[in-house]
């Protein structure tokens, strides 16, 4: 007979039993009491010789697992060890845990989960096992009914520690426990792992995904489970109770069910310059990135959550199964959140983060960072490229249609045209492999395979400063200031736009229109070459309508001038005859104006 299975045997008869008798809780804790005894014995002579006394024969080993032989019982303590299950490797945690009742409901903030929170004054209770049938039968002052006849009711904690092998640091850990009674909050590490919570949770297998971030393979790690007991018995009931160490492909199948129905459900969610949030009741089966925005999990992503340019926040009772990637941001993890991957922070944080009653000035402090650093770069653009961009600003009024044209073509044919770069980059180099002689030349390639890339980019990225400028020149020319220096009408055009990209319901619209008629600009004008650049490139006809002939003078208004072009002297005779008839006869003297008087002597 093991201990787990007599413990077992009492926790059975006690449930049966309930809180009809007084002697059975004494029972169960003179039994729970010889258990501990069990178990603390051979774990202190685990490392000595064998031991016999009189009646008594304890036998250890070296790798740590102890028999004891009493007369008619044999007990075998096997201290956790690596063993195998149908879903991987396991480690049993089975056995003496920390335990102390929490009725003035303090542990959270006092931080009994924390790793190196000092237990050493708890008592100790075997897990699995109810604590009432260990003896736990004082009557919480708090709860609103007496309880000495059927032991305590309220909260309470369990913590232990275990070590898991090196090579299980890149593996997918998973903490099992068949059941608690009633409701439980897990954190491995200090950090939340899972919870279930709910009048029906009494009854439903834990299986809790410990990110790989957490665990410190080699080390000391720490359990610390908070649990809540209203009625009859409570504790860590039912085993198994173990790590699980399963594959990749099969975290799936071992993760427990919704714990909830969702009224929602979606496959990815990705938003460009707004936020992703995920109600409660909402779960998405792929998952939820935010490129220039934050992502708020309140319910359940099934994939990873990515923020690119913003912060992750998993709220109390959200689960993302995936991991949690922040690019240029940070992911925030609330005590009853549970993330299963990775958890990776990179790039900087906002130097000035608000909280509090000032958190709604936080968005703002961001919008106004976001300005200047765009800002900057527009007012190089501009001063260095002027000209072509003005070009752009002013083509883009008059072909808006076509912008866009170009644009989607631009974005559909730029795959392709990388790849084809990437495939010819790839055999150029090859045969220069092979040719011994053109190995020098390899660099090269590389070399302007990267610049195709970074031209690429420019060119959107010069459309983008030609957008902003023709948006602030059509506001200029709205305030009767048609000549506005670009510079100031490029950053007009530019927090126009970004506070627009803000927008929570059109944003998203808002900027994917702006980046596709940027880069439809800058292919429609050949970088600011001229506006029918890339028509006439493609052999189109010009689509500007014909210049009109002069409208003839309203009568009685002044001819309008002629130029006048010098002549020579030779020339001004032939020019006099084409246009005089009457040119090389005499004329009559008149005394006009025509004759010109002669000086007397």
């Amino acid at each position: 007979m093991t201990i787990k299975q007599w413990f077992e045997d009492v926790r059975s008869t006690f449930a049966r039993l309930g809180c009809r008798s007084r002697w059975l809780p004494l029972t169960a804790a003179a039994l729970a009491t010889a258990s501990a005894t069990g178990l603390a014995a051979p774990r202190a002579l685990a490392q000595a010789a064998d031991v016999e006394l009189p009646g008594i024969s304890v036998k250890a080993e070296e790798s740590g697992k102890t028999e004891v032989e009493l007369p008619g019982l044999s007990v075998k303590v096997i201290p956790p060890e690596v063993h195998s299950t149908v879903e991987g490797e396991a480690i049993d945690l089975s056995g003496v845990w920390k335990f102390k009742g929490d009725w003035l409901e303090s542990g959270l903030s006092e931080g009994w989960y924390r790793p190196d929170f000092d237990d050493s004054e708890w008592g100790e209770l075997h897990v699995p096992a109810s604590w009432e049938s260990q003896g736990i039968l004082t009557n919480n002052p708090r709860w609103p009914v007496n309880t000495d006849e059927c032991g305590y009711n309220g909260f309470a904690w369990y913590r232990t520690r275990f070590t898991v092998p090196e090579s299980w640091a890149d593996g997918r850990v998973l903490l099992r426990i068949g059941r608690i009674w009633d409701e439980d909050w897990t954190y491995v590490n200090g950090q939340s792992v899972g919870q279930m919570t709910g009048a029906d949770v009494w009854n439903r297998q834990r299986r809790y995904l410990i990110p790989p971030d957490l665990l410190r393979p080699g080390e000391d790690n720490v359990i610390a489970i908070r649990v809540y007991d209203s009625t009859r018995e409570g504790g860590i009931a039912e085993g198994p109770v173990e790590l699980v160490n399963v594959s990749r492909g099969a975290v799936a199948d071992v993760l427990p069910p919704e714990p909830r129905e969702y009224r929602r459900t979606r496959g990815d969610v990705v938003r460009f310059g707004s936020n992703v949030t995920i109600d409660a009741d909402e779960k998405v089966t792929g998952d939820a990135v935010a490129i220039g925005g934050n992502v708020d999990v309140y319910g359940h992503v099934a994939g990873e959550a990515v923020a690119v340019g913003g912060s992750i926040h998993a709220r109390d009772g959200s689960r993302i199964d995936g991991g949690a990637v922040a690019v240029g941001g940070s992911v925030h993890r609330e005590p009853g959140a549970t993330i299963g991957g990775e958890i990776v922070e990179t790039g900087f944080s906002p130097p000035l983060v608000l909280f509090g009653p000032w958190g709604w000035a936080q968005p703002i402090v961001l919008l106004v960072g976001a300005v200047i650093a765009w800002g900057f770069i527009a007012l190089l653009s501009v001063l260095l490229f002027r000209e072509r961009l003005e070009v752009m600003a002013a083509a883009l009024p008059v072909y808006p249609a076509r912008a866009v044209l170009y644009g989607l073509v631009g974005f559909a044919l730029t795959p392709a045209a990388l790849l084809a770069a990437v495939v010819v980059a790839a055999f150029v180099s090859a045969v220069l492999a092979i040719t011994l002689v053109g190995i020098p030349l390899i660099p090269v390639v590389g070399a302007g395979l990267i610049a195709l890339i970074v031209a690429g980019f420019v060119l959107l990225l010069a459309g983008a400063v030609g957008v902003w400028l023709s948006i602030g020149k059509a506001v200029a020319t709205s305030l009767k200031k048609p000549g506005l220096h670009p510079v100031w009408a490029t950053l007009i055009g530019l927090v126009l736009v970004a506070v627009a990209i803000q927008l929570p319901v059109i944003g998203s619209l808002v900027l994917l229109t702006f980046i596709v008629f940027g880069f439809g600009l800058a292919i429609m004008t050949g970088f600011g070459t001229n506006p029918e650049w890339a028509h006439g490139r493609l052999g189109f006809r010009s689509s500007r309508p014909p210049s009109a002939a002069p409208a003839p003078p309203a009568p009685g208004s002044p001819e309008p001038a002629q130029p006048v072009t010098p002549v020579s002297a030779g020339e001004a005779g032939s020019a006099a005859e084409q246009h005089d008839p009457g040119a090389g006869e005499p004329t009559e003297d008149t005394g006009g104006q025509g004759e010109e008087k002669q000086p007397e002597p």
